[in-house]
């Protein structure tokens, strides 16, 4: 009878060590650094000029990256382009990105065709108007290659 409640054990433990096995792995757990976008370009958007030209991919850019941002509006504009190429995403299941602050208007173009807009007429915080050091106050953003 022993014999039999040990095997018993045995066997129990053994399939829940299976289904463990067999398990997929976490997308935290396959997730990479490959897919970060540590460095971009962009051109600051003048007052009073229009925002509904796109400016030129070989035109004058300046760069950015995540050590050195350029988060802070310099007098005289209004917001900014930003240009990075998107990594891979051949192998995902459902492809996106993250933008993790984003505070006013938002246009996403896939070379000079608009594929995503989101415009908001409302203050998303109050102090994202005193603290431009730390906020991103952006017109339109992102353009992809």
């Amino acid at each position: 009878m022993k014999t039999v409640r040990w095997l018993a054990t045995i066997l129990t433990l053994f399939v829940i060590i299976s289904l463990f096995a067999l398990m997929p792995p976490r997308a935290s757990a396959t997730a990479n650094n490959d897919n970060v976008i540590e460095n971009w370009h962009l051109q600051w958007i003048p007052a009073g000029s229009s925002t509904d030209n796109i400016p030129l991919l070989n035109g004058t850019w300046l760069d950015a990256d995540v050590d050195n941002p350029q988060t802070t509006l310099p007098d005289g504009t209004i917001g900014m382009w930003v240009h990075f190429v998107m990594p891979s995403t051949d192998n995902w299941q459902r492809p996106g990105i993250l933008i993790e602050r984003l505070y006013l208007d938002i246009s996403v173009f896939e070379g000079s065709r608009l594929i995503f807009e989101s415009n908001r007429d409302f203050i998303y915080e109050e102090i994202s108007y005193c603290c431009l050091s730390t906020r991103f106050l952006l017109r339109r953003i992102i353009m992809f290659e």
